[in-house]
């Protein structure tokens, strides 16, 4: 079989992307609203991008069928420039999963999952205490992708601050991959 993306409907396209792709691992953003509101959603569409200046990527789609409604994650980066990447572990699935749930603006994801709220050193949003690592990222740029339902923006932040667990570190104070864990599509 083979098949022309733009002739399918998006959400055939989207299935496609999420089952080929794989593993994938989860991103799991932390932003701050216009009021100070914690924001915490996982997203799947991410991955490393350079080293040198470090910098990661990740894609939120639209949310619901109209081309004018963003998440709220992104509409917060559009607004602060700041974020952080927490990486979701084995031990924090359920809590990535309750974090993904849409609710009111005025919800507390962190209170939701079940998760400590932890200060960043460089940028305002807080990093989840409980994740092994934490990226701080201020915003390269947003790039728009497609204004119909199924389209969405590309997230590119640069890494200002790494937060890594003194457990994951081996005897020689290299990072050990396999005390991670970290949660994947697959």
């Amino acid at each position: 079989m083979n098949l022309v993306p733009s002739d399918r409907p998006w959400q055939d396209v989207y299935q496609i992307l999420a089952d080929t792709i794989l593993p994938r691992p989860i991103a799991w953003v932390s932003t701050l609203g216009p009021k100070g509101e914690r924001n915490l959603a996982p997203f799947s569409f991410f991955m490393p991008v350079t080293a040198r200046p470090m910098t990661l990527a990740f894609a939120p789609l639209r949310r619901g069928h109209s081309p004018e409604l963003k998440k709220d994650t992104l509409r917060n980066i559009e607004g602060s420039g700041e974020f952080v990447v927490n990486v979701v572990t084995r031990r924090h699935a359920d809590a990535a999963r309750r974090s993904a749930r849409f609710t009111s603006d005025a919800d507390d994801e962190f209170a939701r999952a079940g998760v400590t709220a932890a200060p960043s050193l460089d940028v305002a949003p807080p990093r989840v205490a409980e994740s092994p690592v934490s990226f701080e990222c201020v915003t390269h740029r947003i790039v728009e992708l497609g204004d119909e339902p199924g389209g969405g923006h590309l997230v590119i932040g640069r890494v200002v601050r790494v937060h890594l667990a003194d457990d994951l570190f081996d005897e020689n104070g290299g990072l050990a991959r396999g005390r991670l864990e970290p949660v994947g599509l697959v």
